[in-house]
């Protein structure tokens, strides 16, 4: 199973890499990059329980011809014990215009963390490592050209433990 992830994210990379060998030469009038960097709330426990953490997230979004790609991370910060971090490489769509912006992306993320297990002999907390699946949805308002506010809701899921979340963000890009 993992050998096939690992199959989907090279060519996903791969992917990457051509488009952006193309975009060299691409010459519309659009400027093609945004960044979202942003606080909000997490659950971490395998969804089974309300928001219980909060959670930073840092994306760099740019477009490619007519897909938008994601690097991005994201990560619990004030968690002590139960914690979950995230490396995604994402595609996606968006919808724009001067005073908004809409996106959704999809694609293989890494996480690591730990998680709790409580057995006979006490409360364990053994960390791990994981790809998964994560999604990231951009609703953003622009009120100035290159500067604005918005929300992302996120989600990432593998076999060890998943997290679901909503963040406040602010939004910079380098025009349209």
């Amino acid at each position: 199973m993992t050998k096939i992830i690992q199959k989907i994210i090279l060519l996903l990379a791969l992917t990457l890499q051509i488009n952006c060998i193309g975009a060299v030469q691409d010459s519309t009038k659009f400027k093609k990059d945004w960044g979202n960097i942003g606080f909000g709330i997490a659950s971490n426990k395998h969804l089974t329980q309300g928001m219980n953490d909060f959670n930073l997230g840092i994306n760099y979004n740019r477009l490619i011809g007519k897909l938008c790609y994601q690097i991005g991370f994201n990560g619990n910060i004030f968690a002590q014990t139960l914690y979950l971090n995230c490396i995604n490489l994402n595609v996606g769509y968006r919808l724009f215009d001067r005073f908004y912006l809409l996106s959704g992306f999809i694609g293989p993320g890494f996480m690591w963390g730990n998680k709790k297990i409580t057995s006979n002999s006490g409360i364990e907390w053994p960390s791990y490592s994981s790809i998964g699946l994560s999604s990231n949805i951009q609703v953003i308002v622009k009120p100035l050209k290159d500067l604005g506010i918005g929300t992302e809701f996120f989600f990432n899921i593998n076999h060890v433990q998943s997290n679901i979340g909503l963040r406040i963000v602010i939004h910079l890009s380098n025009g349209k």
